[in-house]
């Protein structure tokens, strides 16, 4: 074994490990555990077998083992280099998102690898010592990074400190009628409300909601989100609290919450009352793949995998999709080009069969539209739009910001409408349906006033909220309901909970900007206030207490604001840019 490591066999092992190891722990949200372990024996067969071949072919085996780390290097990298290249293509003299392009060049440089294995093989032990360090110190960092975030997550579950007990709930499951109904949950990510479209975008929305309305939906006219982030307001939402004892926490670890998103309240509630858990794979982050329900759907890993125009009907994991997208098999396929065009199609087509299932259900699916990037047309197409090779805009400015929102407005309407007819029309017992944005408009944030709070109040908060409530579920329903009272009112109703309605509020940031690498800041806004203070006509002062802004030097750089007037606000250590309410 002393010799193997003296002689550098373990370097292209090692090299072959960490790309693995990096995709899994930055992707902790979407990658499956249990898909690890095959990644590693697959790739370590495939780089024992290239390195049988050359050792073979070439006699030698220093000249073997460079050659063989070379190839793993290339054949890895080879994906991030195409990616990088198609999001930075109007940036680079050469189109390395050009796949044919980048496998001639890569070709040119295991060629280049090959000549000086035979040029300089006197030297090529200490150049396998010299990549047996990196592969050593790539492998360590990315441990340091995996460790980091484990013990994160576990921090996580130290700062909720949320009980799932049903006693605590006032839930005596022998007390609630059966059979149960199952429970529909669809996200609509960034889905504003009726006005906002119809005032500032200049959509008319009504049919939808008048659709909506005609199938006994209450939709609530004047309902906002609690938080202006996804992971945020989910991860309210679905524990049925506001999530500021965040705050203080990590400020950039998103783990936080989305291990409340993961782990919520609700899913572990329903689940003792004998629901069967089930999670739409979205495409983003936590609501990809979610370990404590009991049945992820996932289009990527539930249909064939086509490489080279052949199908291969393999039970792939995302980690496994994550490999091939990052290796020189993207030359060959790509089972994440056009993915949330695609996934969004298939997880409404597939959403009404939950209903055949004999036990109740609860199904929670997260579509990323109408948010940006606006990958699907009015009439359910790839968007007609400059897109890299995984079907996202490649720079948002070239594509027409509201006509590509409202046409995933269109899709979204449509797809809805479909979904909920099929799931009424099969369901047994009336389930319970929510369809909802997570937050509201953030794509026309163009200027200065996006750092505002009352910009954060007028457009990133109003979202469609909209509820099939039978049994007469609808009765604790109001039209200014915001997410974190939805499942309690739920819950009291069709469960026979305590649990009071909470004071409608939003929590924003100091800054949307500053938001990005200081998660948990959190800025308390009562909702019925600052209506009542608007409709009495108050002065933009008074209002000016309760929606501020706060602009860090950076921040007023960054914005290009020269000698911006400083204000003393509720956080002293920030510097406030007054901006007067209209």
């Amino acid at each position: 074994m002393l010799f193997l490591i003296k002689q550098h066999f373990f370097t292209p092992f090692l090299l072959t490990v960490y790309p693995v190891v990096f995709l899994y722990s930055r992707n902790l949200h979407r990658a499956e555990p249990r898909g690890l372990p095959l990644a590693l024996v697959v790739t370590l067969l495939m780089t024992g077998l290239v390195f049988g071949v050359v050792r073979l072919i070439f006699k030698q085996q220093q000249r073997a083992i460079f050659m063989t780390s070379i190839f793993v290097l290339l054949f890895y990298t080879y994906g991030h280099v195409v990616q990088l290249g198609a999001t930075f293509e109007t940036r680079l003299p050469v189109p390395l998102h050009n796949t044919t392009l980048m496998s001639m060049l890569w070709l040119m440089l295991l060629l280049t690898a090959v000549y000086a294995a035979f040029k300089w093989e006197n030297k090529l032990e200490s150049a396998n010592h010299y990549l047996t360090l990196v592969a050593m110190f790539l492998l360590i960092m990315q441990g340091i990074m995996l460790l980091t975030a484990q013990i994160n997550r576990a921090q996580a579950g130290d700062v909720t400190q949320i009980s799932y007990a049903l006693d605590d709930y006032g839930i005596d499951p022998t007390q609630i009628d059966t059979p149960l109904p199952d429970i529909y949950h669809i996200v609509l990510d960034a889905y504003t409300r009726e006005d906002i479209l119809r005032d500032y975008l200049g959509y008319d929305n009504s049919a939808f909601i008048n659709a909506l309305r005609d199938r006994d939906f209450f939709v609530a006219d004047n309902a906002r989100s609690n938080y202006i982030a996804t992971f945020l307001s989910l991860a309210s939402m679905l524990n049925m609290q506001y999530v500021d004892f965040l705050e203080g926490t990590a400020p950039s670890d998103q783990s936080l919450a989305f291990q409340l998103l993961d782990d919520n309240l609700v899913i572990n509630l329903l689940e003792q009352l004998g629901y069967q858990t089930i999670q739409f794979s979205s495409g983003w982050g936590p609501t990809e793949y979610n370990d404590h329900v009991d049945r992820n759907i996932n289009r990527l890993t539930d249909e064939p995998v086509t490489i080279a125009g052949f199908d291969f009907n393999i039970n792939l994991s995302v980690i496994h999709l994550l490999l091939i997208e990052s290796t020189w098999l993207k030359q060959f396929t790509s089972p994440f080009q056009y993915s949330r065009h695609i996934t969004a199609q298939y997880n409404f087509a597939h959403l009404p069969a939950i209903a055949d299932n004999p036990e109740p259900t609860y199904t929670l699916m997260h579509i990323i539209a109408p948010h940006a990037p606006y990958y699907l047309s009015a009439d359910d197409a790839p968007a007609p739009v400059g897109v890299n090779v995984d079907g996202e805009i490649i720079d948002q400015e070239k594509a027409a910001r509201q006509p590509g929102y409202i046409d995933q407005i269109i899709f979204a309407n449509r797809a809805v409408t479909n979904a909920i007819d099929a799931i009424l029309e099969n369901s047994d017992t009336p389930p319970i349906i929510i369809i909802h944005g997570d937050h509201g408009l953030r794509h026309i944030c163009v200027d200065l006033r996006c750092e505002s709070q009352s910009w954060f109040y007028d457009f990133f908060t109003p979202t469609l909220s909209a509820f099939y409530l039978p049994d007469g579920g609808g009765a604790a329903f109001y039209p200014s309901i915001t997410h974190v009272n939805v499942y309690r009112a739920i819950f009291n109703h069709y469960f026979d909970a305590d649990m009071p309605l909470l004071e409608d509020a939003g929590f924003f940031p100091d800054s949307y900007i500053g938001s990005a690498t200081n998660h948990y800041v959190f800025n308390k806004v009562l909702y019925n206030d600052v209506a009542a203070s608007r409709t009495r006509g108050d002065n933009s002062d008074e209002v000016y207490d309760m929606l501020w802004v706060c602009l860090t030097p950076r921040d007023q750089q960054r914005l290009g604001i020269d000698n911006a007037a400083v204000l003393t606000g509720p956080r002293p250590e920030c510097r406030y840019q007054h901006l007067a309410l209209e």
